[in-house]
Order: structure tokens, then C-alpha cells, then sequence
């Protein structure tokens, strides 16, 4: 059973990890492989995921980021803001605001980050998968070798 799981693992946590990177690439040589979608999730029922050169964006709706940079430039609005959030790391943007007990946000990431964490979780698949047959192996050989021995005996 843990063999099934760690093969399928590997294969699935690598076929994605490559699947983000050929997407990566050709995102940044094309505008063919752009996409927006929509899902009936969250406050609005309608989450925006946008992909283009190289980055998925994902709102709580449709015109969340343009809202969130807007509200942002002003000091006072009404009503007003409880909360305003940017974090912010190579590769990664999170920007959020709260003003009248409604949150409004928007997640950008490149390409890379679901690339590395896939891969990273194929190299943990497949060394748990060689260690687990190894082991197997190991067992296997040393049946054979007991009852060869009791065969001869």
C-alpha cells in the first residue's frame, strides 16, 4: 500500500511540476495560453483566477485588485478601512483590505512557486518510493534465502 502511494505520488507531484513549468514557458512566448476563470466561491460567488506572463492572479471577484488600489490611495474613506494588507516576496504578492466588515483581496504568484513545491514534493515521493522497494527488496531476497535453507535442510 505505501509503495501504490509513493509511486502515484511521484508520478502525480511530477506531472504537475512539469506541467507548470511548460505553462510557465510558454505563457511568457505567448498570449494563446491565457486564461480567465471563474469559480461560484467565496463572499461574491465568483472568484477570478487570471493567468498571463508567467502569473496566476487569483481575486475574491472580478474587480478586486483595481478596488484594492483605488481605495488604497486615499486616506479617508467611507466607510472606513479597518485593515490594509500587502505582503510582498520575490515572486509572490498578497494585497487585502477590510473596510465595513467586507474583505476584499487579491493573491498573484508566478509560475515557479507551484513548480518548486511540486518538485520538491516529487523528490520526496520518489526517495520514499526507492526506499520502500529497497526495503521490500530486502525482505524479498532474505524469504528466498530462509527457505532455500529450509529446503535443504
Amino acid at each position: 500500500m505505501k509503495r501504490a502511494f509513493y509511486e502515484w505520488g511521484a508520478i502525480t507531484a511530477s506531472s504537475v511540476a512539469i506541467t507548470c513549468f511548460v505553462y510557465w514557458m510558454a505563457s511568457l512566448a505567448t498570449t494563446f495560453v491565457d486564461f480567465e476563470l471563474f469559480l461560484p466561491i467565496g463572499h461574491w460567488k465568483s472568484m477570478q483566477i487570471l493567468a498571463s506572463n508567467g502569473t496566476v492572479t487569483i481575486n475574491d471577484h472580478r474587480f478586486s485588485l483595481e478596488t484594492i488600489e483605488e481605495v488604497s490611495k486615499y486616506p479617508v474613506v467611507n466607510p472606513p478601512l479597518t485593515s490594509n494588507t500587502h505582503w510582498t516576496l520575490p515572486g509572490f504578492s498578497y494585497r487585502s483590505i477590510n473596510w465595513g466588515g467586507q474583505l476584499t483581496w487579491s493573491l498573484a504568484l508566478s509560475m515557479w512557486i507551484p513548480t518548486f513545491l511540486f518538485t520538491l514534493a516529487a523528490a520526496y515521493f520518489i526517495h520514499s518510493y526507492i526506499q520502500v522497494r529497497r526495503q521490500a527488496l530486502q525482505v524479498s531476497a532474505h524469504s528466498r534465502v530462509t527457505a532455500e535453507r529450509e529446503m535443504v535442510a
